[in-house]
């Protein structure tokens, strides 16, 4: 059973990353910052998926992403909170939380498939290209031969690594193992993921347990999420996503 992406999925998807678009304040969606640093706050200009394509037998989708800058982390996390909310594990609200002042626990999209597709220098171009001293940095000569190298190399071995290891397909499994609130992660997290019984993300605050509290108090584990809301068979599903940058 592979798991295909309909045109209403696609339609919430575009609409979660559209609210990624602006400046907003990203100390959630890195590690080592807080709301209170100004270098958390970035620019992001665009945000799209394409269009779902069949390669090798399974589907992929390509999202092209352009902002001003990015941290580390930032794009694996914007993609993860957006695909944990489009499969029930947590409302759309979470990502405006995500850009205040409290820690979230969001999860981490696996890092096959996210490449640098281009780089642009518009202000040294605007500054200095025209100065009859230096010439602007563009690539458009090269862009014919760029294309195709991404297509024919980077393409083909991002399908190949991930139709052998299924990176997509484990990550998914975790998901519920995410809070998407101010606690940390509720279980163990499988396979090479990350994370050990007893410890939590960095930044993540965790609840300080007292003789009131109930288990539930202490971590929200996966209570709206049903077989009916996934809709896939978790054992054998490829969904699996090409993060571009431009």
């Amino acid at each position: 059973m592979v798991y295909n992406f309909l045109d209403d999925q696609l339609e919430v998807v575009t609409d979660i990353f559209k609210r990624y678009i602006g400046t907003h304040n990203f100390h959630n969606f890195t590690s080592g910052k807080h709301f209170t640093e100004k270098s958390a706050i970035r620019y992001i200009t665009n945000f799209k998926p394409g269009k779902p394509y069949i390669e090798d037998g399974y589907e992929f989708i390509s999202i092209e992403i352009d902002g001003q800058s990015f941290m580390i982390h930032q794009i694996r996390k914007m993609i993860g909170l957006c695909i944990a909310i489009s499969r029930g594990y947590c409302p759309i609200e979470t990502l405006d939380k995500a850009f205040k002042e409290d820690k979230l626990d969001i999860p981490k999209a696996p890092g096959l498939g996210l490449l640098l597709n281009n780089v642009f220098f518009k202000q040294y171009n605007k500054k200095f290209g025209q100065d009859g001293m230096h010439k602007p940095l563009t690539f458009d000569k090269e862009q014919e031969s760029v294309v195709k190298f991404k297509k024919e190399i980077i393409w083909k071995n991002i399908v190949e690594q991930e139709v052998k290891t299924s990176s997509m397909a484990s990550w998914l499994k975790t998901l519920s193992n995410h809070t998407y609130k101010e606690n940390g992660m509720t279980n163990v997290i499988p396979g090479n993921e990350g994370g050990q019984k007893g410890a939590f993300p960095p930044n993540s605050i965790k609840h300080k347990q007292t003789k009131d509290d109930k288990p539930e108090d202490i971590f929200v584990i996966d209570k709206n999420i049903s077989k009916e809301n996934l809709k896939v068979n978790e054992e054998k599903v490829l969904d699996s996503v090409k993060e571009e940058i431009s």
